[in-house]
C-alpha cells in the first residue's frame, strides 16, 4: 500500500490540533454565554439573550464543520485487500511500551514480538508503519521496518542485533535497553 505517512500524521496532526483549538474555544463561549445569559436574565433583556444565543450556535457550526473536514485529511491510495469505504479510514497509533515489551530471544543475535492492534477495530488489513526506541543499540538493529504476518489485530517483527560484543539484544538485553515498537497505522474500520 502506498501511503504518504509523514505528509498524512503531519496533517492530521495539525487538524487535530486545530480541532482541539476549535472546541477550547467553542467551550469558552458556552462558559461565556451562560454568565451572561443568566447576567441578561436578571434584567430580563430577551433580544441580547437571543443574540448570544445565536452568536453561540455559529460558533458550535464552525467547530462541526471543522470536524468535518478531519475525515478529508486521511486517504488511502491502495491496501492490501482492495478499497474500503472512504469515510472509514482511520489513523491509529500505539507503542509496545518502554517497560512493558516482552520480546523473545530469536535465532543468534535476534528478537521477536507480537504487536497487538486490535483496539484500532480495523475490518482490513492496515498499512503499517514501524521503528524502534529505546535508552540504546537499537541504531544498529537491522528489521526495524520490516512487519511480517500482518492481520487486522497484528504483526509480527523479528529484529537482529549487532553482532559486536555487548550488542546482542538476546537474554533480557532488548528488555533492559528498553527496546519498544512505535507504529502508525493506516486503514479501514468498515
Amino acid at each position: 500500500a502506498v501511503v504518504s505517512t509523514q505528509s498524512t500524521g503531519a496533517s492530521v496532526v495539525k487538524a487535530l490540533g486545530e480541532l482541539s483549538a476549535s472546541f477550547r474555544a467553542t467551550r469558552e463561549d458556552v462558559a461565556r454565554t451562560k454568565q451572561e445569559v443568566g447576567d441578561l436574565r436578571e434584567n430580563g433583556n430577551l433580544t441580547a439573550i437571543t443574540a448570544q444565543i445565536t452568536r453561540l450556535s455559529t460558533s458550535l457550526a464552525e467547530t462541526k464543520a471543522e470536524f468535518a473536514n478531519i475525515g478529508r485529511e486521511v486517504t488511502v491510495v491502495g491496501g492490501e485487500e482492495g478499497p474500503g469505504d472512504a469515510k472509514c479510514v482511520k489513523v491509529c497509533a500505539g507503542t509496545t511500551g518502554r517497560k512493558t515489551t516482552k520480546w523473545t530471544d530469536y535465532h543468534t543475535h535476534g528478537l521477536t514480538m507480537k504487536v497487538d492492534i486490535s483496539d484500532c477495530g480495523f475490518v482490513k488489513i492496515p498499512t503499517l508503519t514501524t521503528s524502534i526506541e529505546g535508552r540504546g543499540y537499537h541504531w544498529r538493529a537491522t528489521g526495524t521496518a520490516a512487519i511480517y504476518a500482518a492481520t487486522t489485530k497484528e504483526f509480527t517483527m523479528y529484529l537482529e542485533g549487532g553482532k559486536e560484543v555487548g550488542h546482542n539484544p538476546k537474554n533480557g538485553k532488548g528488555i533492559e535497553w528498553q527496546w519498544n515498537v512505535e507504529w502508525i497505522a493506516v486503514g479501514y474500520t468498515c
